[in-house]
């Protein structure tokens, strides 16, 4: 068996070895900094509403393209990528657009509107208490309507025609 092996590591070498210096790193070559932060990213799915932007950690964002905004449809789903020096970026379809945060709208414009609008104050009615100085006589006459109704239904309860 030993000998075989001796003539059969040769003949097997010769078939199938490589030479030395032919073989290629199997490692790749490092990336700038710029893909790596690509790579090494939090992505999270959102969705466009209907103002064409997105809202995230509660800021809305605006997609934009080589200084352009790109309007986007409504209700489509898309992805958010934060890189590691927080840059944020939009993908939708194999496209990768930059987000720029919109500003927050106010009520008022400081450049036009000089007048302060007086802001309302609901009112809320209370009626008054049944003994109020202003409701007793009406509270009078209620209790004697009340008991004049009641005195005519006895009346017809206690009549002849209802005894049996």
């Amino acid at each position: 068996a030993n000998s075989y092996l001796q003539r059969y590591i040769h003949k097997h070498n010769e078939q199938f070895a490589l030479p030395i210096n032919l073989t290629n790193s199997v490692f790749e070559l490092q990336h700038d900094s710029c893909n790596i932060n690509h790579i090494l990213a939090v992505i999270h799915t959102r969705t466009i509403d209907s103002g064409h932007a997105i809202k995230y950690c509660n800021n809305y964002y605006a997609t934009y393209s080589n200084g352009f905004l790109i309007t986007l449809r409504p209700k489509s789903k898309v992805l958010v990528i934060k890189t590691l020096d927080n840059e944020l970026f939009l993908s939708i379809n194999n496209a990768v657009y930059d987000l720029i945060q919109i500003p927050v709208s106010k009520s008022v414009s400081p450049n036009f509107d000089h007048i302060s609008v007086a802001k309302h104050i609901p009112t809320t009615q209370s009626k008054p208490s049944e003994n109020h100085a202003w409701r007793v006589p009406v509270f009078n006459d209620y209790l004697s309507t009340k008991s004049d109704y009641f005195a005519n239904i006895e009346s017809l309860y206690y009549s002849e025609a209802n005894v049996y």
